[in-house]
């Protein structure tokens, strides 16, 4: 999960900078914390 970590964050940055609803940032911090992949909210 180490590698996927450091990708997601990446994602998600990328994702920040064009101000998405924060909502959706707060499913993907969601994701995030339980352990799934945020790539299946980004992609």
């Amino acid at each position: 999960m180490g590698i996927e970590a450091i990708y997601n964050r990446r994602s998600i940055r990328k994702y920040t900078s064009k101000e998405i609803p924060v909502d959706i940032f707060n499913k993907i911090l969601d994701a995030a914390r339980t352990g799934w992949g945020c790539c299946t909210w980004i992609f």
